[in-house]
């Protein structure tokens, strides 16, 4: 008769054991996906705050600090969900802005290469060029023959 109370004592253990086992996975799991839900909602914050800011020079440092996560692996959730690093993000806004604004406006383009962020305007019409295959002054002159 005892061995039979000792072998429902011991399948309630591990009853026991398994339920505890359960409840620390969902627990673990529960955190996992609330860590990840945050982390999209924090890359999102990050990509409107890229959106809206112009010419503000951020650094991944400072970007990381301010997101309270790694350099690294900020740009790395940033890739993973825009499909293009923070840089090239940043530089493809910036160069976008320049268009509108040389197609649309008389600025001059020293001007525009400082409101977006271009420390020099030879970096600007280099990085210009490369995006869009013509010069800033070029497009600017096509764009008022039209």
């Amino acid at each position: 008769n005892l061995e039979h109370k000792m072998q429902v004592l011991y399948a309630q253990s591990q009853i026991i054991q398994y339920l505890i086992d359960l409840n620390i996975h969902s627990s673990s799991s529960g955190k996992f996906f609330k860590k990840t839900s945050t982390q999209m909602f924090t890359i999102k914050d990050l990509h409107h705050l890229l959106e809206k800011s112009q010419g503000d020079n951020h650094t991944l440092t400072t970007l990381g600090k301010e997101f309270g996560m790694s350099p690294g692996k900020l740009n790395t959730l940033f890739t993973e969900t825009y499909g293009e690093s923070i840089y090239s993000f940043i530089s493809n806004l910036r160069l976008s802005q320049a268009y509108r604004a040389i197609t649309l406006t008389d600025v001059p383009m020293k001007t525009i290469a400082h409101r977006i962020g271009y420390s020099h305007v030879n970096h600007f019409i280099y990085a210009f060029k490369k995006k869009y295959g013509i010069t800033p002054g070029l497009l600017r002159k096509e764009s008022k023959d039209f």
